[in-house]
């Protein structure tokens, strides 16, 4: 009968640990995709904008400012993806209309005449405007140029959100979280690294 030598991770070689945690890596991404991507919205802040643009419009205080609040709160409600679709529309919530408005680059003098809706495109969330200011007025032609660039920015600020998703599940699947898992569920391997099973 010919014995077999079992290892853990910590006692295989360089090239054998990579293997190993490739192996489980593979797994894991069969077994635990939705588990990922569940993990990978689950940020709170997942909607709002970096922290240094939002402390630079606002102060570094402004979460507090905001009532201990993201001004893009992420409600996690029916977020969808994939490649190159990212639905948001009913998780975002703004939470402050006059800090979102400010965030768009719309000044405060124009901000009255400006409604917004956050709406679901074919393959994104969008923005549209409701203008209320008439187009008699002579900053019509400014404000209407300020709407185009505030809509340019938000899609921007969506595909952002979704490089961070991407990111976040990339993160789930990495070398320290796939050992964190290899080493809280025992895993065994053959010399050059193939699981034990």
């Amino acid at each position: 009968m010919k014995l077999i030598t079992i290892y853990s991770l910590s006692e295989l070689s360089p090239e054998a640990k990579a293997t190993a945690i490739e192996n489980v890596r593979s797994v894991m991404r069969d077994n635990e995709y939705y588990e990922a991507c569940t993990w990978a919205i689950d940020d709170c802040a997942l909607l709002e904008p970096a922290h240094k643009e939002m402390a630079e419009l606002f102060g570094e205080d402004y979460y507090v400012q905001n009532g201990n609040d993201f001004v893009f709160k992420n409600n996690r409600t029916n977020i969808e993806f994939d490649d190159y679709d990212l639905h948001i529309q009913q998780a975002l919530e703004i939470t402050n209309s006059s800090m979102f408005k400010k965030w768009l680059g719309i000044p405060d003098s124009l901000a009255q005449w400006v409604e917004y809706e956050i709406i679901e495109g074919p393959s994104r969330t969008g923005i549209e405007f409701e203008v209320t200011l008439l187009n008699s007025d002579p900053r019509y032609p400014a404000l209407q140029t300020i709407l185009e660039n505030a809509e340019t920015k938000f899609a921007a600020h969506v595909l952002q959100i979704m490089g961070r998703i991407e990111s976040g599940i990339e993160e789930y699947f990495s070398d320290e979280n796939v050992e964190d898992r290899i080493e809280e569920n025992d895993y065994e391997f053959f010399e050059d690294g193939k699981i034990y099973e």
